[in-house]
């Protein structure tokens, strides 16, 4: 409340209410997925379901704390799409051990609630 006075013999005083307003801004999600696994040709490890990264960290301040997660590359790559773990598939686990590099991908992660936001790691 403000208020305002007048001096003087005659003085009086006059009040209004001011209520700010905020225009409330939905603040990005951050991604971070750990470092990818380096498998090697033939080896025991190179195989389907071996982990290939996990989330190291993912936030929004907007959200509710739950978080989906999925990944654009679905023939050499599976993902937990409530942990975020990237594995290989078994046509992933075959290009591998054929000795050829595997491609790029990119995880999505969306939280949940009203002001929920996507982030996206690659």
């Amino acid at each position: 409340i403000v208020t305002a006075t007048s001096g003087g013999a005659n003085g009086s005083i006059g009040t209004d209410s001011v209520d700010p307003a905020v225009t409330p801004v939905n603040d990005p999600l951050t991604l971070v997925m750990n470092t990818p696994t380096t498998f090697t040709e033939d080896d025991a490890g190179t195989v389907n379901g071996a982990t290939v990264t996990t989330v190291s960290s993912v936030s929004d301040a907007d959200g509710d704390g739950t978080f989906s997660y999925a990944i654009n590359d679905t023939t050499n790559y599976a993902i937990n799409a409530t942990t975020g773990e990237v594995t290989l598939t078994t046509t992933g686990a075959n290009l591998a051990n054929a000795g050829t590099d595997l491609p790029a991908f990119i995880v999505t992660a969306t939280s949940g609630g009203a002001n929920g936001s996507i982030g996206t790691d690659s």
